[in-house]
């Protein structure tokens, strides 16, 4: 059904006349030279899977037209990085936009938020020592995701705490 809807969708807005949607073979750029992005977060229709129909959060919206494609929370244009292709910190091949943990250290994204606690430059869903203590957050966590470790009992967890048992030396 979806397939049929997005075809007839396109078919009346005129795509899909002649070899792309303005009758020529090359690459359908929005205005000579950056390539088209429904959704305005950054990525690219093409880096999107626009063709493949994928809706990675299953919330009934394509990736190309869902500006929090993963739904962390987290907009997709902070998620995709700065650089030409979208952002992939843990290197596991989902970029950051689709990955509910990018950094990989069992912190979910939406925990993390846009943040960047260590002012180190890296978000802090991207950064896999949120507090720069020298100790990863996913040791810091105590292998536990839901209620993560908090040694000093000040409401900050570990992995947020430059001194977690306030000894006054910072941890690391």
């Amino acid at each position: 059904m979806r397939k049929l809807l997005l075809l007839l969708t396109m078919l009346a807005l005129g795509v899909g006349c002649g070899d792309d949607a303005r009758g020529n073979s090359e690459m359908p750029w929005s205005d000579g030279g950056t390539p088209e992005d429904f959704d305005g977060d950054g990525i690219s229709n093409a880096d999107e899977d626009l063709a493949e129909e994928v809706d990675t959060d299953g919330d009934g919206l394509f990736d190309a037209y869902d500006t929090d494609s993963d739904g962390d929370g987290l907009p997709d244009a902070f998620e995709r990085g700065s650089g030409a292709a979208p952002a992939d910190s843990d290197g596991d091949g989902t970029p950051d936009f689709r990955d509910l943990d990018s950094d990989d250290n069992g912190i979910p994204d939406a925990r993390e938020g846009m943040g960047d606690v260590d002012d180190d430059g890296t978000p802090d869903f991207a950064d896999l020592d949120d507090d720069d203590d020298r100790v990863s957050d996913f040791v810091e966590l105590d292998g536990r995701t839901e209620f993560p470790a908090d040694a000093d009992d000040d409401r900050f967890p570990d992995f947020r705490d430059a001194d977690s048992d306030n000894d006054f030396i910072l941890d690391g």
